[in-house]
């Protein structure tokens, strides 16, 4: 089982959505947790948001465990509910104990160091800029904003002090070579290295 999160603009759903279509039916692509309508308490949301990501990973799990050729993925997880609160924060846009509240329901749901793997994909700035580019005409969304990105994006590069990750985690920067050459693999082998995250390490040493 495999969640791929991270910087928004660096590939996640590009990347998910070409596996499927060769996989088909060996693949069950999972798509984001959704915002519960009628929760306005940011804490609320979190914790809702971290349970439907529980629920993901187990559907997930039992999916893969009927053969050995099925994959399944989903599209953003933990590292989204966290990161977003955390850039909040940072920016002064909330309270820390929104985060705070995230985190601990986190660690107590183990979206960390459990079996599956969270890999996570950091935009160079390039590639931030061409999405601010994109999104000029704001429609007041922290994601729009460069200061929340930039909050964001220290984040993930400062996960490892925040949680206990586990050997399955990895951060990966999208515009490296290395990642560059791995997408541009055949599908199949993309998709071997993903099913098997412990793979994921040796690529990034290559």
């Amino acid at each position: 089982m495999l969640i791929v999160d991270g910087m928004p603009g660096a590939g996640k759903t590009t990347l998910l959505t070409r596996l499927k279509r060769y996989l088909r039916d060996d693949m069950l692509l999972l798509e984001s947790p959704s915002v519960p309508a009628g929760v306005h308490d940011e804490s609320a949301v979190a914790i809702r948001l971290l349970n439907d990501v529980r629920a993901r990973v187990d559907q997930g799990e039992r999916f893969e465990a009927v053969g050995n050729k099925r994959f399944a993925a989903a599209d953003h997880g933990q590292v989204c509910v966290l990161g977003y609160r955390y850039a909040l924060w940072r920016i002064n846009r909330g309270p820390r104990r929104d985060f705070d509240v995230a985190l601990r329901e986190c660690d107590r749901l183990r979206l960390f160091g459990g079996y599956h793997t969270t890999l996570i994909l950091r935009s160079s700035r390039r590639m931030l800029q061409t999405r601010l580019a994109y999104t000029r005409k704001s429609d007041g969304r922290p994601w729009d904003e460069p200061d929340f990105l930039e909050a964001y994006d220290h984040f993930l590069q400062e996960l490892g002090t925040w949680t206990e990750t586990g050997p399955r985690t990895f951060l990966v920067d999208a515009y490296s070579e290395a990642w560059t050459k791995f997408v541009a693999r055949p599908h199949d082998t993309i998709a071997d290295t993903l099913r098997e995250g412990q793979r994921i390490q040796g690529l990034l040493s290559a």
